[in-house]
């Protein structure tokens, strides 16, 4: 880690001669992305604790969720890429508007389903919003990366603060979207997120252009097309780069964890030390407050030292706290392993943002972060199942073991990459 820390680029490590003034126009746009991704987050919390309830008053069952879920990642499957090309030559704009749009109606109309067949393409029209205009959309990144760009000696800090709006919202979201729920019915909350889309549309319509005018490809049917021509390019120049690489296996990593949250680990908590649903919701609560608070400070030290050692440094204490799982069979020793795992990748989400924004060309910020999302996409569809497989066939701690093993595997893969990296003999 010591020569890792050595060898990281001078990108990596901006150092912080000046305070931070933000123009106004940079106000104005950071001000609407706080808003709009602080309310998106909060709907997607309210949405997260009523789905069961929400399928069985449809009549799917418990077991329906995995269709409310897995439907809009069909289509997100299949746009993300072009989508993220396109946001490197149309502009980031254009899609952000159309796809909170697009997320607008699908929200309204999964509210209005009342069985399966209006349910499926309300689902789907969410999924090609939320591949478009969505908070981890291309889109929305590539604009987020465009305007803290300008403050590269800050960039760690500003994303650090984006990313405690977003933990702030989501802790508060399921708290209002269970409330919502006994009051209104579980269809209600897909309502409020139809309107918090609403909200969020005349914002985003507001926001100027972040891309130059002279990197925009022409309107029309044909500039489209030659546009959509150049995506391979594109993404084999990422793939080429190994610090892009990199990336992604720290994304992997991080979506293990994820993985396990929405799986396994709610399963060993109830088995090992009796945890009832307030009691895992009071958890999930306070961790997620816990990462809330260390994001600015994440923030602040990835402008300061190395976001490479940062981010492997926040990863490998993830995977560790993951291994320790199966020895925290009471209260106290899960919400230890728990705090020192949201710890981690609070530090790891903030100093990735930032090391992300470092090494990809301004030209395609959309495509790395649609090839991000491809990759998160893919591994949210069978990671959840493996882990869920080995936690209900072999035992939760088996399930652990095998998430952290793949997670430190991982690391052990980004620091070599990393390195190779540094050597002027392999090419970037």
């Amino acid at each position: 880690m010591i020569q890792l820390c050595a060898s990281a680029t001078e990108a990596e490590e901006p150092a912080v001669a000046t305070p931070l003034k933000l123009d106004s126009r940079s106000k104005l746009q950071l001000a609407v992305l706080l808003t709009t991704n602080f309310l998106v987050q909060m709907g997607i919390g309210m949405l997260i604790v009523i789905l069961p309830l929400y399928c069985q008053s449809i009549g799917l069952g418990a077991g329906g969720v995995g269709l409310v879920v897995a439907l809009p990642q069909i289509t997100k499957l299949l746009l993300n890429l072009p989508v993220g090309h396109l946001v490197d030559v149309v502009g980031r704009k254009p899609p952000l508007v159309l796809g909170t749009f697009l997320d607008c109606i699908g929200q309204f109309c999964t509210a209005a389903a009342t069985s399966v067949a209006p349910l499926v393409p309300a689902r789907l029209l969410v999924g090609i919003g939320s591949a478009t205009g969505s908070v981890t959309g291309p889109a929305t990144t590539a604009y987020t990366q465009d305007v803290v760009g300008k403050y590269p000696q800050h960039s760690g800090l500003l994303l650090g603060a984006l990313q405690a709006f977003g933990f702030l919202a989501f802790a508060i979201g399921p708290a209002l979207g269970g409330t919502f729920s006994v009051q209104r019915g579980p269809a209600f909350p897909f309502f409020l997120m139809g309107v918090i889309q609403l909200l969020c549309l005349p914002l985003k319509m507001a926001l100027p252009e972040t891309l130059p005018a002279e990197r925009r490809a022409s309107a029309g049917v044909r500039a489209l097309r030659n546009a959509l021509d150049g995506q391979t390019a594109s993404y084999q120049r990422l793939l080429a780069d190994r610090r892009q690489k990199a990336l992604l296996l720290m994304k992997l990593a991080f979506l293990c964890g994820l993985s396990l949250i929405l799986t396994v680990v709610p399963l060993q908590a109830t088995a090992a030390w009796g945890a009832s649903a307030a009691e895992l919701g009071r958890l999930y609560s306070f961790v997620t407050v816990l990462a809330l608070l260390v994001s600015p400070v994440a923030g602040a030290l990835a402008d300061r030292c190395s976001r490479t050692s940062l981010a492997i440094g926040g990863s490998i204490a993830t995977a560790l706290a993951v291994a320790s799982m199966p020895f925290a069979t009471n209260r106290i020793a899960c919400y230890v392993s728990r705090s020192i795992w949201s710890l981690g990748e609070a530090f790891l989400i903030t100093a990735y943002s930032a090391l992300a924004l470092d090494v990809t060309p301004e030209e395609q910020r959309g495509a790395r972060n649609s090839l991000d999302n491809q990759v998160g996409d893919v591994a949210l569809l069978f990671l959840p199942i493996l882990f869920g497989v080995v936690g209900q066939f072999v035992t939760h701690s088996a399930a652990f073991w095998l998430a952290a093993s793949l997670m430190l595997t991982a690391n052990a893969c980004i620091v070599r990459l990393l390195r190779n990296d540094a050597n002027p003999d392999v090419p970037a």
